[in-house]
């Protein structure tokens, strides 16, 4: 019986593409040692809380509530008109704090991919920082550079390494495209928890791609 194959898209930056194979594993492992690092400063910041003090309209003292310490700095954000990065940042720290507990959906290092070309370009607009590892790293070290937290020695290689990503992130240079990958097979695929894929494939969902490709051999398309 002759195979079946189905077309899924892999949302990334031209850039990754242009990397050899070395060159890719170089990038992710300062991806990873600066997330390692990172982590270090944000996990008790995301695990505590402040009590915050509840009051009337006329002032008068109404209670307490204990809300995240990430909630509580939020105004200084805002009033700096900074109101993407906290967005942004408490997403990336959840997303963080997810994969250290083992949630599959945050497990990295999978090919992921979509039967949706749109959801793949929203992927791609998002891969400036070379993945969501990547851009996970970014915005925990703006917003440690907000705050003023020091990002280690000068000299360190993690220090080397956060400024290696910053570079990337904010380089001119980025190009989001959609790799398009016309020869899929299903038993090839896992959902994005690590689940074998029952068929049909879901249009709009998205799933890891176990197979070991070279993307640069498919045709892409420039967002």
């Amino acid at each position: 019986m002759k195979k079946k194959y189905i077309t899924l898209y892999h949302g990334t930056d031209a850039r990754i593409l242009s990397m050899s194979k070395e060159e890719r594993l170089s990038y992710l492992a300062d991806v990873d040692l600066a997330l390692e690092y990172l982590w270090t400063i944000w996990e008790p910041i995301c695990h505590k809380t402040v009590i915050k003090e509840l009051r009337y309209p006329n002032g008068e003292f109404m209670g307490t509530l204990p809300i995240s310490y990430l909630e509580s700095i939020k105004q200084r954000f805002i009033d700096a008109g900074e109101d993407t990065l906290y967005n942004g940042l408490r997403s990336r720290v959840s997303m963080a704090d997810w994969s250290k507990q083992g949630a599959p959906r945050y497990q990295y290092g999978a090919l992921y991919v979509t039967g949706s070309q749109w959801k793949a370009s929203i992927y791609a607009r998002d891969s400036y920082a070379g993945g969501e590892r990547g851009i996970i790293v970014y915005f925990m070290l703006k917003g440690a550079t907000f705050l003023g937290i020091p990002l280690g020695n000068p000299d360190s290689k993690t220090y080397q390494a956060i400024q290696r990503v910053r570079s990337f992130a904010e380089a001119k240079e980025q190009e989001p495209v959609v790799v398009v990958l016309n020869d899929v097979a299903p038993e090839d695929l896992l959902s994005e928890s690590g689940e074998p894929v029952k068929e049909p494939i879901i249009l709009g969902d998205s799933y890891r791609y176990i197979k070991d490709v070279d993307l640069s051999l498919y045709p892409v398309e420039h967002i």
